[in-house]
């Protein structure tokens, strides 16, 4: 088991998402200095998240649990839930975790599972009390080639995954496709097959709390992009080479 230091992750994605600010002034930091650092005990965590005095850690090899809530002033975990398999509140892997508001004003956490294309939502406060966890399923209906994660909106949701033509897919809150969206990066040599061009556009991409901005990376281009998120399309920003 290795111990991580959570915060100074945490501290590069959100430079990685406040560099990208109306004033469209380019923040050119040299040096990333961590302000606080919390040692856990994880296997191999692949996805995290920050909400008030808890952050949540999907680790794969992790037992029966996939998803660990930790409590950042004691400095323990406090639960675990999300066990591996096929069944109701059970996932085959997990891609991503979102926290997002909803319309009454909740606390909602969504955990997509990419293989069954299912997501899952959990209401913050019931996860909190590890009483009467209350949760919601829902499976995008529509025939979409290979998702690695979605995100909620403020009306809707946004995926990425490795369509034929176009990188991100909009969704309604009922999972219907609204739109495809994004292109990806130009295929300079022909005898590269489609599907590993799109693979190669894998990336990994974090919204701004209030959902109105995305910043992608695009591991093997080294390509670092943001994007206005609007009610029916996204519009780049910037992007860096």
């Amino acid at each position: 088991m290795d111990k991580i230091n959570v915060f100074s992750i945490l501290i590069i994605c959100g430079y990685m998402l406040f560099s990208c600010d109306s004033s469209k002034k380019q923040v050119v930091s040299e040096h990333l200095k961590s302000i606080d650092s919390l040692l856990l005990e994880v296997g191999i965590p692949t996805e995290m998240k920050k909400c008030g005095n808890s952050i949540f850690i999907v680790d794969m090899f992790n037992g029966d649990s996939l998803i660990s809530i930790y409590d950042i002033e004691k400095k323990k975990k406090i639960y675990s839930f999300g066990k591996k398999g096929n069944g109701p509140n059970e996932f085959l892997h997990i891609s991503n975790l979102d926290i997002s508001y909803n319309e009454k004003n909740e606390l909602l956490l969504y955990v997509f599972d990419p293989i069954r294309k299912k997501i899952t939502t959990y209401k913050y406060d019931s996860l909190m009390n590890k009483t009467n966890i209350l949760c919601n399923e829902e499976t995008i209906k529509d025939h979409i080639p290979y998702l690695e994660g979605v995100w909620k909106l403020e009306n809707g949701y946004i995926s990425i995954g490795r369509m034929e033509n176009n990188k991100y897919v909009l969704l309604s809150d009922s999972l219907d496709i609204l739109k495809f969206s994004g292109n990806y990066r130009p295929k300079h040599d022909k005898n590269i097959s489609n599907v590993l061009h799109r693979r190669a556009n894998h990336g990994k991409i974090e919204l701004s709390w209030d959902k109105k901005t995305m910043v992608e990376i695009v591991y093997n281009a080294s390509v670092l992009s943001c994007y206005n998120i609007k009610t029916d399309s996204l519009d780049k920003k910037w992007e860096h080479v």
